[in-house]
């Protein structure tokens, strides 16, 4: 099986590029590489307070919050308050800011999954499977899936199951073949995060 398993309590915390927060990586490409030259980027941040997102020039984003109740200022728009595993697309470039609900706090931060990607270099997509979901074989790049909520049966080319639960994930790089998921048990939820250079 051309995948890897990844939990989110093993890995390495990391601040925000502007110190604001904290994330957790998952997926860094190059691996090691900075804010400033990653090709992609794919993490879990901790919102613990209103404040500024980093200024990320060159990124594209796509940002789904684990939680109801951020909202988020982009530019000059209206302030968007944002439901639980709704995707938002927007520009590293952009002047950002994120006002959370009251419970929020240090000692219980929201969550958010991010997916970052390099301008005119790399492509990113992303998708929520409440329930069973199939993949097409990984022809380029990688594709993350990472069980936000529940659990899930994962079941590649050999047919053997690999159980996924809440704070898991599964890394797949190209080539890769054919793939489903099945969810273990109710209200549970797999963000799909796949990300390819662009030639």
């Amino acid at each position: 099986m051309n995948a890897r398993k990844l939990a989110l309590s093993s890995l390495p915390k990391a601040m925000w590029k502007n110190g604001g927060g904290h994330t957790t990586d998952l997926v860094i490409e190059p691996a090691g590489a900075a804010w400033d030259d990653c090709l992609w980027r794919i993490s879990v941040a901790e919102i613990a307070r209103s404040g500024a997102f980093s200024h990320l020039a060159g990124l594209d984003r796509l940002f789904v919050p684990l939680r109801p109740g951020l909202a988020l200022t982009i530019g000059d728009a209206t302030s968007r308050s944002l439901g639980a595993f709704e995707i938002l697309a927007f520009s590293g470039d952009q002047r950002t800011f994120c006002a959370v609900p009251d419970d929020v706090s240090e000692r219980r931060p929201a969550l958010a999954f991010n997916l970052l990607w390099r301008r005119g270099r790399a492509k990113g997509a992303l998708r929520c499977h409440p329930g069973a979901a199939r993949f097409a074989p990984l022809a380029a790049g990688i594709r993350l899936l990472h069980v936000a909520r529940g659990g899930f049966t994962y079941v590649g080319a050999d047919g053997q199951p690999l159980p996924l639960e809440a704070g898991e994930a599964l890394l797949q790089a190209a080539p890769g073949t054919a793939a489903a998921v099945e969810p273990a048990r109710p209200w549970s939820m797999l963000i799909e995060a796949t990300a390819m250079p662009q030639p």
